[in-house]
């Protein structure tokens, strides 16, 4: 601990007293205060590591979706991509989740269920912890409006792409169920960071 405290003063010494004085180090008694500094630092080391821990676990979810998202065998059956626009293409907002929300109605097929459930809870439940990763990494997209905003250039950029590639469809309701899985990562952010 003293040798991290040593390294840390030797490498911003201009910075050192302003941490401390903010930390409210100065107010200890004064043999307490040798303590009070490596409590300082050690608080600063676990907010770096935790910032890291988060850098690292988003840049694996950002791999993670784009692999599962983009890394599919591009029109297997070598459909013209006029058609393959025609068939992939769905820009009426409710449509897809109208005809998955019929599957879930009885009678019930375990397979269409199965499917039904994967499309419209898999396409909450990918996406929530880009809402929760961004604002978590990036200070200027702390408010739900920038975080919301660069969600939606973020998904419409991976949807268009999968259907310029031929590797996915582009679906408006993808989009609204991204969005609403986005939306409840921001919350869960806000619920677990609210200092």
């Amino acid at each position: 601990i003293f040798a991290n405290g040593l390294n840390h003063f030797l490498s911003s010494p201009s910075a050192f007293p302003q941490r401390l004085w903010k930390s409210g180090v100065f107010l200890f008694l004064p043999f307490e205060w040798p303590f009070g500094i490596m409590g300082v630092l050690l608080r600063e080391e676990h907010a770096m590591r935790s910032k890291y821990r988060k850098y690292v676990l988003f840049l694996l979810y950002c791999g993670a979706m784009l692999w599962l998202l983009l890394a599919r065998t591009p029109n297997e059956a070598g459909v013209p991509f006029s058609v393959y626009f025609h068939t992939h293409f769905n820009p009426v907002p409710l449509r897809t989740i109208r005809r998955f929300s019929r599957l879930l109605q009885p009678p019930v097929r375990p397979f269409l269920l199965r499917i039904a459930l994967r499309n419209l809870l898999g396409n909450i439940v990918l996406f929530i912890p880009l809402g929760y990763f961004l604002p978590a990494i990036s200070a200027s997209l702390r408010k739900f409006y920038l975080t919301f905003l660069s969600v939606t250039i973020i998904i419409t950029t991976v949807e268009l792409a999968q259907l310029v590639f031929m590797v996915g469809t582009c679906d408006i309701d993808d989009l609204i169920l991204n969005l609403l899985g986005a939306s409840m990562g921001y919350g869960l952010y806000r619920l677990t960071n609210r200092g």
